[in-house]
């Protein structure tokens, strides 16, 4: 049975708020008791942050819960924890201009042919990519047509094609998707160019 005349509670949100002033964050604080949180494991304070523009739901919420690792079978250990939502922090992100676009460049798309060639694609992948290139593989195994549509929609500036002859001989083609120009190189060539 609780104590209706218990003022526990009022005196450790007064604490809370009082501490909170102290570190300089009351410009950033607002006192709602109609916050509630949906979930019974809470055993104080709760909270929520919102969007200083306050057009978007909260962008996190959370609060204590002193039993919450107990009721799993762990030991009692006082915590605070909270949520938020992705889709939620990117708009209000963009919102603020504080995600700025950031232009995608692509330097190589992979393109093999066959499933046996999956495994030499990802290790010229790495290879590149341990060189400080940009890597994307397309393992669609579709015909050349659609794929090198797909590499040119991707924005990459050379695809390299995995044809059996070259690979024979430890050679790639690789194609500038600028200049629509393509000639077989050796793989070891190609990873030493890339650094």
């Amino acid at each position: 049975k609780k104590d209706l005349n218990d003022t526990h509670g009022i005196e450790e949100l007064q604490n809370l708020m009082d501490l909170m002033v102290t570190a300089g964050y009351s410009n950033y604080l607002q006192f709602d008791i109609s916050i509630v949180r949906g979930l019974s494991y809470y055993t104080g304070a709760v909270f929520e942050v919102n969007s200083p523009e306050k057009q978007h739901r909260a962008i996190c919420g959370g609060g204590r819960y002193d039993s919450l690792l107990s009721a799993y079978g762990g030991e009692t250990v006082p915590a605070v924890g909270f949520g938020f939502g992705d889709v939620v922090v990117l708009d209000v992100l963009k919102e603020l201009q504080r995600f700025p676009e950031l232009p995608r460049t692509l330097d190589y798309t992979i393109i093999p042919f066959a499933a046996e060639q999956v495994g030499i694609a990802l290790k010229i992948a790495a290879e590149l990519r341990s060189q400080g290139s940009t890597v994307d593989c397309n393992f669609s195994m579709k015909k050349i047509k659609k794929t090198m549509q797909q590499a040119n929609e991707s924005g990459a500036k050379n695809t390299i094609l995995l044809f059996p002859d070259e690979l024979a001989e430890d050679k790639v083609v690789i194609r500038d998707m600028q200049l629509h120009e393509q000639k077989p190189i050796k793989i070891t060539d190609l990873i030493s160019s890339a650094e």
